[in-house]
Order: C-alpha cells, then structure tokens, then sequence
C-alpha cells in the first residue's frame, strides 16, 4: 500500500511538473518593456472551458541577486509567459486589450518595488517581509485585472478600453521611477 501511494505522489509530481513546466527559457517568456505583444507571442494551448477568445498570462518574477548582512539585491520583473496565454481567434482590439493586462503587471511590479524600498529590512526578516509583500501585491494586482475586464468588458466596451489604456499609461508614468527591475535592499 506505501509503495502504490509514493508511486502516486511520484505521478502527480511529474504530471504538475509536466503540465506547467517553469517558464526560465527565455525564448519562453517576454519581459515587460522589450516589445509588444503581437499574436504570434500567445503561443499556448487554447482552453476549451473559457468564454473568452485570448488570455494573457503574465506574473511578477522575482530573484534574489545576493544577500548579505549589509544589503540585498533582487531584480522584480513583469513577465509574459508565451507558452501558457493563448488565442483563439485573433482581433485587434482583444490585442490591444491583452497587451493591457501585460501592462498592469508592469504596472504592480513597480508599485512593488516602492513598497520594497520604501519597507525596512533587516537580515532576520528579509526573506519573510519580502515574500509577504510579494503575495499582497499579486493579490491585489489579481483583483485589478479582474475589475479591468469587468470594466472593460473584456475590451467589448471601446470607451472604457480607451480610458483603462490612458489611466494605465498615466499611473507607468507616474511611477517611472521604479522601472528599473534591479532593485538594492540596504539593511
């Protein structure tokens, strides 16, 4: 019976593993600020359950650079993933759209990075503080993208699209300041 539940564990594992590979090829992923996206980017399997006709999977990534008891480096970048956002059937406008979430992600990485900076570290707490601002701020970016679809509906409302894009573009700016990924800690 052990052997048949560790052999299960192991099939689970490998199928996870097999089903949403890490997106660290780069040839995999775009980071945000080197392009557009274009269709040809949205390289992933189309789901069958969605109503909608493209989906845009992009995240913040993190990686610690170096720690030490003095400072920290980390890089914090929006990243689109090629091989898990999709489309069905390609229209301008849901580009554009699309193009859109990739910019809230960009949008949130940088209100991250202020956070980051403006949060007092210390050595002992680095890692901890750092992963729980990480998880408040997907959160609350998660609930942007949703309310941006809503108020979009999902880009079937050309004027609300044309005022996200602007307020978008507005708030990037606004935050210009924290476009640079590499991000230095100081204890």
């Amino acid at each position: 019976m052990k052997r048949i539940y560790a052999y299960s564990i192991f099939l689970v594992v490998a199928l996870v593993s097999w089903a949403w590979p890490p997106d660290n090829d780069n040839s995999k992923r775009i980071e945000w600020g080197t392009k557009r996206l274009t269709w040809d980017d949205f390289q992933g399997k189309i789901n069958p359950h969605s109503e909608g006709i493209a989906s845009t999977w992009s995240y913040m990534d993190i990686d610690v650079i170096s720690s030490n008891t003095d400072s920290a480096v980390i890089n914090l970048v929006a990243v689109f993933s090629k091989t898990k956002s999709w489309v069905a059937y390609e229209e301008k406008t849901v580009l554009k759209h699309e193009n859109g979430h990739f910019d809230i992600t960009e949008l949130w990485t940088r209100k991250l990075r202020r956070k980051i900076k403006e949060t007092p570290f210390t050595p002992d707490n680095f890692k901890s503080h750092l992963r729980k601002l990480y998880y408040e701020y997907d959160d609350k970016m998660d609930k942007y993208h949703d309310k941006y679809d809503y108020e979009t509906e999902s880009s079937m409302n050309s004027e609300q699209q044309r005022a996200w894009e602007a307020k978008i573009k507005q708030k990037l700016d606004e935050l210009s300041e924290y476009a640079k990924k590499r991000v230095v800690i100081r204890f």
